[in-house]
Formats: C-alpha cells, sequence, structure tokens
C-alpha cells in the first residue's frame, strides 16, 4: 500500500492518500514502525502539493516529536527540511533558511554529505528569492563540490548556477554550465536531462538575440521529448516556440505551436503550462480582431494564475485584458486592468511594469489627462532605461560569445594543424629510436644477473618479516580482548545514559515545559521545541536567540528593563538568579503569561557567568485564578465597605441625627439652667456634631455616594474639590473627555476612584508638589488615567527592594483582578507620573 501510494503521489492526489492512511492504519494496529514513518512521509507529501501548508505542518510536527523521542537524527534532519519548504512556500524566508541550516548541523553530525548538498542546494534557491546573489552562488558552489566528491550527478545544483549567472547577467557562462551539463547526459545516454539542458541553453540565445541557436536547440529539445513522449517537455517547448514565432512575426506558426501546447498541458493537467498557453493565444487573436475568443482565453488564463498563486502570470494576463478592452473601446476596463497589471508588477517584474505603464500612458494621453499621462511615461522611461541597459549588457554578451566562440574554433583548427606536424615529426624520431633501443637491451641483460642476487636477499627478509608478524598479531589478540571489555563497559554507560535521557525526556514532554541553555560568553541560545510550541508555533520556526524571544513580550518597558538585566547578568559575577515573570505574544495574537527560571551553572576564573539554565512555563492558568481570586477578594471587599457604609448612614447617623434634633429642642431650655450645666450641654453638642460629621466622612470614604448615585466622574469632582479646599499648598487641576457620566461597569469605577484616593493620599503625605494635574480619557478600546504632580519624586527600585510602597501595590492588586495596567514613573527631584490603562473588554 506504501508502493502504491508513492506511485500515485506523482499522479493522482486522493489515491496517493487513499493509500497512505489504509498503510499508516494497517502499520499503526500490527506495530510496524518503520511503515508507520514511511506512510506518514507520503501523507505529508501529498498536502503539501496540495498547497495544504497547515496540515501539511501538522503531520511534521507529530514526525518531529516522534524522532526526538526515538533519538533518530535522520528523521530529525528530514523534519527540518521540511519546515523548511513549507515556510519557503509561505514566503517567510528567513525561517526557511533556519529550518535548512538546522537540517544540514544534523546531517553533518550523521556525516550524511548527500542531505548536507541537497539543503546547501535548497538555501541557495531562497538566496536568488532574496536577490542576496553572492550567498546562493557559495551555496551552489560548496553543493557541486560535495556532489562531486560523493560521485553523484551535480545537474540540480550545476542548472540552479547557471540561472544565477543568467540572472546576474553572465550570459556567457551560464551557457557554459549548460553545455557542460549537456555534454555529462549525452554521454551517459540520459535523454530527458539534455532535452532539458537543450530547453535552457536555447533561452540564453532567445535573450541574446541568436535566433539561429535558439531554433537549432529549441528543435533538438522538440525532438528528444517526442520520441521520450515527455508531455510536460512538449508542452513547454512548444509554447517557447510559440512566442519567439510572435517575437518572428510569424502569427500562424504561434498560433499552431501554442495550441498544440494547449492540447497537452490539458491533457497533463499542468494549469501553469494552460495558462500560459491560453494568454498568449488570446493576445494573437486580438491582433486578429477576434474579439469573443480573446476574452474567453484571457479570462480563464486569469482565473487559473490567481488559483495558483502565479503572480507573474497574473501580471500578464491582467495586461492582456487591458489590451483586450482597449480594442474594443471600452476605456475604463482597460486603465482599471492595466493598473491592476502595474501594482501586481511593482517592485517585481520590470518588463511588465515597463510595458504596463507605457499601456497606461497611451491611453491617459488620450483622454487628455496630462497629468497621469506625465505620471505614467516617467515611470515608463526609467523602467525602459534599465531593461535597455541590461538589452546592451545582453547584445555586448552576445558579440563576446560570439567571439569566443569564433576564435574557439580558429584555434581547434590550429591545434588540429599542429598535431599532424608533430606526428610527423614523431614517425622520423622513431627509427632513430629503435637503434637507441638496441644498446638499451644489452645494458639491461647485463643488469639481470645483479637482480637475481637481490632478490634471493629479499626472500629472507620476508621471511624474517612474517616471524615478527606473528608476534605482533598474538600480542593484537590480546588488545583485541582488552578493547572488547572496555567497549562491554562503554555500551553499559551508555545504557545508563539513554535511559536517564529518556526519563528526562519523558518528564519535560508531562510538564510541557521549555528548556533553555544560554552561553553567556558566545551569547548564544538553544531552545527546546516546548519554547516554540507554546507560542503557537512549529518547533524551531523563528531563531534561537534572546532577541527574538524579546520581540515577543507584550510590554515594550520590560522589555528594555530584561534586556537590561540580561546584559549586567553577562558583565557582572554575582549569585543572583534569574526569575521574571512577562506576557508574550503567541503566532494567533492571544497573549500568555510565561515565568522564565534560570541558574547560573558554570563560571570563568574571574566568577563571571559563562553558561545558564532555565525553564520556560507556561503559567497563565495560575495568573487566571490569582486574577479571580484577586477579583472575588475586592468584590467582597466593595460588598462589605457598601454594607458598612450603609449601616453607618441609615443606622449610626439616623440616631446621631435624632439626637441631634432632641438636643436642638432642648437648647432651647438652657437659659433655665446653671452655668455649669450650659457648659457640659455645649460641649456634648460640639461632640454630637462632630460625630455626625465624622460619620458621614467615614460612609463616604468607604463607599462614595457619588460613584453609587451619580458615576466616576462626579466622584472625581467631588474628591478633588474637597482636596482642593483642604490643601493650601497644592492646586489640583482636572480633565476628562467623556460624553455620559457612568461607566457601565461599576467595579472599573470604584478601581478608578481607588486608585486617584491612594495616590492624592501619597502626594498629599510625600511629594511636597505645587500642581497636580489629573486626566481620565475614554478610548474606543479602553479607559486611561494620568496622575501627574511636581513634587520631589522618589527611587521606585529602592522603594520595590525594601517591600515599602504598600499603596502602589493595594492599585496593582485592584488592576490585576479586572486586568489592567499601571506604570509608575519617577525620579528624584523630577516629580511623579501614574499611568493607568483599563481594557473595557476586561
Amino acid at each position: 500500500m506504501t508502493e502504491y501510494a508513492k506511485k500515485y503521489n506523482k499522479t493522482n492526489a486522493d489515491s496517493s492518500l487513499f493509500y497512505a492512511e489504509k498503510a499508516y492504519d494497517f502499520a499503526y494496529a500490527k506495530g510496524l514502525e518503520e511503515y508507520k514513518v514511511k506512510s506518514k512521509r507520503v501523507i505529508w507529501s501529498v498536502y503539501y502539493k496540495k498547497g495544504d501548508f497547515d496540515t501539511a505542518n501538522r503531520i511534521n510536527t507529530e514526525a518531529f516529536e516522534t524522532a526526538i523521542q526515538n533519538g533518530d537524527s535522520s528523521s530529525i534532519a528530514l523534519a527540518y527540511t521540511r519546515f523548511g519548504l513549507v515556510t519557503n512556500k509561505k514566503y517567510e524566508y528567513d525561517s526557511t533558511i533556519v529550518y535548512y541550516r538546522k537540517a544540514i548541523e544534523v546531517s553533518k553530525a550523521l556525516n550524511d554529505k548527500e542531505q548536507v548538498a541537497n539543503n546547501l542546494n535548497n538555501i541557495g534557491i531562497v538566496y536568488i528569492y532574496k536577490n542576496d546573489y553572492p550567498s546562493a552562488e557559495a551555496c551552489f558552489e560548496q553543493c557541486i563540490s560535495l556532489y562531486e566528491e560523493l560521485g553523484m550527478n551535480t545537474t540540480a545544483s550545476s542548472t540552479n548556477l547557471a540561472l544565477l549567472k543568467k540572472r546576474k547577467g553572465d550570459l556567457s557562462m551560464a551557457i557554459e554550465l549548460f553545455q557542460k551539463q549537456l555534454a555529462y547526459h549525452e554521454k551517459n545516454g540520459d535523454e530527458a536531462s539534455a532535452a532539458t539542458d537543450h530547453i535552457n541553453i536555447a533561452s540564453l540565445h532567445y535573450d541574446l538575440e541568436n535566433k539561429e541557436q535558439f531554433l537549432e536547440h529549441t528543435y533538438k529539445a522538440l525532438e528528444l521529448n517526442e520520441k521520450l513522449n515527455n508531455k510536460e517537455g512538449l508542452a513547454k517547448v512548444l509554447a517557447n516556440l510559440g512566442e519567439a514565432s510572435v517575437k518572428y512575426k510569424d502569427q500562424d506558426k504561434a498560433l499552431e505551436y501554442l495550441n498544440r501546447s494547449l492540447l497537452i498541458s490539458e491533457e497533463i493537467g499542468n494549469k501553469a503550462f494552460i495558462g500560459r498557453a491560453l494568454r498568449e493565444i488570446g493576445k494573437i487573436q486580438i491582433h486578429l480582431k477576434n474579439y469573443p475568443e480573446a476574452y474567453k482565453n484571457l479570462s480563464r488564463s486569469l482565473t487559473i494564475s490567481e488559483e495558483i498563486n502565479y503572480t507573474l502570470g497574473v501580471a500578464m494576463a491582467q495586461r492582456g485584458m487591458g489590451l483586450y478592452y482597449k480594442a474594443i473601446g471600452n476605456t475604463k476596463q482597460a486603465l482599471a486592468y492595466f493598473n491592476k497589471s502595474l501594482e501586481t508588477s511593482r517592485n517585481r517584474f520590470i518588463a511588465e511594469v515597463r510595458d504596463a505603464s507605457f499601456d497606461l500612458f497611451q491611453l491617459y494621453d488620450s483622454l487628455g489627462n496630462d497629468k497621469l499621462a506625465l505620471e505614467s511615461y516617467k515611470l515608463y522611461v526609467s523602467t525602459n532605461d534599465s531593461i535597455q541597459a541590461i538589452d546592451n549588457k545582453r547584445a555586448i554578451i552576445g558579440q563576446e560569445f560570439k567571439y569566443e566562440y569564433e576564435k574557439k574554433a580558429l584555434k581547434d583548427s590550429i591545434y588540429f594543424e599542429s598535431q599532424r606536424e608533430i606526428q610527423k615529426a614523431t614517425l622520423e624520431k622513431t627509427q632513430n629510436q629503435r637503434q637507441t633501443l638496441f644498446v638499451i637491451l644489452l645494458i639491461v641483460l647485463g643488469f639481470s644477473g645483479i637482480l637475481f642476487n637481490r632478490i634471493r636477499f629479499i626472500k629472507k627478509q620476508k621471511n624474517t618479516i612474517e616471524d615478527q608478524n606473528q608476534e605482533l598479531n598474538n600480542l593484537n589478540e590480546n588488545l583485541e580482548q582488552k578493547v572488547e571489555e572496555r567497549t562491554q563497559k562503554i555500551v553499559e554507560v551508555n545504557n545508563n545514559l539513554k535511559v536517564s535521557d529518556e526519563r528526562y525526556k519523558y518528564a519535560l514532554d508531562a510538564s510541557n515545559d521549555g528548556i533553555w541553555d544560554w552561553n553567556v560568553k558566545s551569547d548564544t541560545i538553544k531552545f527546546s521545541s516546548a519554547i516554540y510550541t507554546m507560542l503557537g508555533y512549529a518547533p524551531y520556526e523563528f531563531e534561537e536567540s534572546r532577541e527574538e524571544i524579546y520581540k515577543r513580550i507584550s510590554d515594550e518597558n520590560q522589555r528594555e528593563v530584561l534586556k537590561e538585566n540580561h546584559q549586567k547578568l553577562m558583565t557582572e559575577g554575582n549569585d543572583k538568579q534569574l526569575l521574571d515573570e512577562y506576557k508574550m505574544k503567541k503566532k494567533d495574537g492571544d497573549t500568555i503569561w510565561i515565568q522564565v527560571k534560570g541558574k547560573i551553572v558554570e563560571r570563568d576564573t574571574e566568577g563571571k557567568p559563562m553558561r545558564m539554565v532555565g525553564t520556560h512555563i507556561d503559567i497563565t492558568a495560575d495568573k487566571k485564578r490569582t486574577q479571580e481570586m484577586l477579583e472575588a477578594v475586592l468584590k467582597t471587599e466593595n460588598i462589605e465597605r457598601s454594607r458598612i457604609s450603609r449601616d453607618i448612614h441609615d443606622g449610626l447617623q439616623q440616631t446621631l441625627t435624632i439626637a441631634s434634633l432632641n438636643f436642638q429642642t432642648a437648647k432651647k431650655e438652657l437659659n433655665k439652667l446653671g452655668n455649669n450645666a450650659k457648659e457640659k450641654f455645649e460641649l456634648g453638642w460640639n461632640y454630637l456634631q462632630d460625630s455626625i460629621k465624622e460619620s458621614r466622612v467615614v460612609a463616604h470614604s468607604l463607599m462614595p455616594k457619588a460613584i453609587i448615585d451619580f458615576g466616576v466622574i462626579s466622584a472625581y469632582e467631588s474628591l478633588i474639590d474637597q482636596m482642593d479646599k483642604s490643601s493650601e499648598s497644592i492646586t489640583f487641576n482636572f480633565a476628562h473627555n467623556f460624553k455620559q457620566e457612568r461607566i457601565e461597569n461599576q467595579q472599573i469605577e470604584i478601581t478608578l476612584y481607588r486608585i486617584l484616593q491612594e495616590s492624592i493620599n501619597n502626594i498629599i503625605k510625600y511629594s511636597k508638589a505645587e500642581n497636580v494635574s489629573i486626566q481620565l480619557k475614554d478610548y474606543d478600546e479602553m479607559y486611561m488615567l494620568t496622575i501627574e504632580d511636581d513634587g520631589v519624586g522618589f527611587d521606585i527600585q529602592k522603594l520595590t527592594e525594601k517591600n515599602k510602597g504598600l499603596g502602589f501595590q493595594s492599585m496593582r492588586n485592584r488592576l490585576d483582578a479586572i486586568n489592567g495596567f499601571l506604570e509608575i514613573d519617577s525620579r528624584i527631584g523630577r516629580g511623579t507620573t501614574i499611568l493607568v490603562e483599563i481594557n473595557k473588554s476586561m
């Protein structure tokens, strides 16, 4: 079933997937580990070819984790390569290079030079996409060197190197590389590869305007592909001949070739070739004024190119649609499609940018839109100059190529003539050499007797050496026995280490904790795969570095503080261990809480850290439980405060008020009492009034009536007004942008009020400020409170280290309960700023 799956993988994805899944189920039921792996690889390949990269990545991640558990380095290397193939398809080129490098690292450890070469070839291709041609060339050259060392075919990497030379404009070198390949393939009878070489050489001659050489190699490629019945090769060659025939002004031939290419492409289901043939046929039909067929073919070409995400094909088909609408007089649609083609091509395909901009210039000029016509013409001129420079360079190279070709031919003819002269002279020398040979023969006979005696002496030495070898063999047997005993001990130690490693891996898998190993001296770091998976990434999808971790920390300020602390750790030799907590962004945009623990395990001679290891632990659930507990505590506290406030207001205050009214009635009869009684009455009356006032203040501070009745804005204004009146040295300013008095969530209102209350108390007690600015803002997604004073300020770090600042801790607890954010910025002599942010969604 696995072999059937592999066979159908090239022709029928659904059949391939059917057999591969059946094979996997059977292998799983029977415990056939080898075939579980093989069938899973085919399943991955099917999803990869279908473009379902998420499913392909999921399957590969499972294979990767299994390979790590089994210690299967070969499968680990293959998994890295497949991660790279997927990220390459998703245009994530930096991640792609990281994966291929990882694969090379593992393959080197296995001394698997073939896989090292394969991945170097892959990296070279990615560097071409990134326009880093020097790096690409270095990779291809290393790859070719390794293939040659292994005695393998270098065709793939040599082809890539030749295509790279073509991109760099070194067409003569590209032709030379392809011709070497052609000679190699013809020598080995590889006609399929030879046909491909002819196509590539023809393409270069086409660029160099060498029509005869182009046709010569193209017809040779056509002949070979027809012989081999290689339909994909036939479709490509026919399409090339069709496009060339348009250039050579033979539209009948062009249609013949392109229609043949289309039929073959549809037969084999190659959508890229189908789209190409339809596009070129449509453009010819515009010239022939067969507009219905032109529209039908061009629109179908555009749809197919969009389906397979072929960007250049999309741009060319869009321009073709623009030409169609221009031909039938629909200027509006023509402009729309030319602009689409321009945007699709911009910064990618310079020739299409040139053509689309010239089309736009002509249309805008005909419409009298001088401004847009001028802009389009400027773009056309700049791109055309660039292409003209390339064409001039190609023309020069073409002339140089012809010159070198003729020079080589002349050199070869001179060489053959010189060889003939050499042969003639050699024949004349032969007669003299025969006479000399007779004399030499006599000398040889004389030395033969001496040689015979030498042989007898050597035989005697040989017997002596054999006796010595026997002694060495006896010693070697004893040595082998000792080596075997040592080997057995090493095997036992390795087995114990393997068991220990397995336990360690099982413990890690059970805990889902990530492990990191930081080389402080070189500032390089290694991550376990769990660090990636807890953040929603495939293993090693991003580079192993501290900077990659910093980039994913949500709080920018905390990110900078951590960088500073870690830098201190690298340079200072203290015993401080690492313990941090912070929010990190996952791949899907969500955030989780991470606790990072680290311990220094190695120091240099000066006591400075050399190596540190530690863990990444997902503590989101713990944080959520803590938040829920805080929320419950604060909610209970607010309920209790409200109850006590209500009891004071409804009970004690009412009692005191009634007592005051009764005393007020009795006060009218004071004249009947003596002076001593009057004084005691007045004293009691004053204490009663003070008690009423104090009970009101206490009830208000426990649960401000303004919040309950009118909302946070009224409560703020009431509190600030009260503080402004009671303090002669401090001026309070309050500003807000609230359109409504109330916030729907009363828990947020109470939290904002308590934070302001605590902040003003701290300012009055400690700040020595003269001005306090308070701003409460209502934004689309959050509420923001800022409190700034111009007081003496304080050292935040010292306050934290000495466990002081309980008021600030209370603020943090309240904000943690509703998922809020607090930042305090203060320096001695520069005042203090408090920033609070609360998400409306909580």
